[in-house]
């Protein structure tokens, strides 16, 4: 087996283990950019009130929500949003996480796929909110 195939097993083992995690919660946590400002908004869907598990409606759509701003972290603050509190990789090292993505630019800058880049802090400007209502 080559490094690649390797780092592509890696790769894939990890992101099972966290989907598998965050999947057995029964959630989807969303990262919403807006498209006029610097704010990121971060919202934790519970599966079972979404009417198509499968998030094609929400994802890469245009939607409102309506909503409780849980928490709020203006720009300069030094506080982050950690995304992968709650799962089983929460204690991982940063640095670790850090090689994961690394390996995956390099992966996609190699083979030309087109995969969201991952992200485990959102940086401040951003908020969190609990959502009541999605609107399409």
């Amino acid at each position: 087996m080559s490094k690649t195939q390797k780092q592509f097993k890696a790769i894939a083992d990890f992101l099972k283990l966290v989907t598998t995690d965050v999947e057995r919660e029964g959630t989807s946590t969303v990262v919403i950019e807006h498209q006029t400002s610097n704010y990121r908004a971060v919202v934790t869907v519970f599966d079972d009130y979404l009417r198509d598990r499968s998030m094609t409606e929400v994802l890469n759509r245009e939607f409102r929500i309506f909503g409780k701003v849980a928490r709020h972290l203006p720009a300069g603050s030094g506080e982050s949003v950690d995304l992968l509190a709650s799962s089983g990789v929460a204690g991982f090292p940063s640095e670790i996480l850090g090689q994961l993505t690394s390996t995956m630019k390099e992966m996609v800058a190699q083979t030309g796929m087109q995969i969201p880049t991952p992200m485990a802090m959102v940086h401040p400007p951003v908020i969190e909110i609990v959502p009541i209502a999605i609107y399409l």
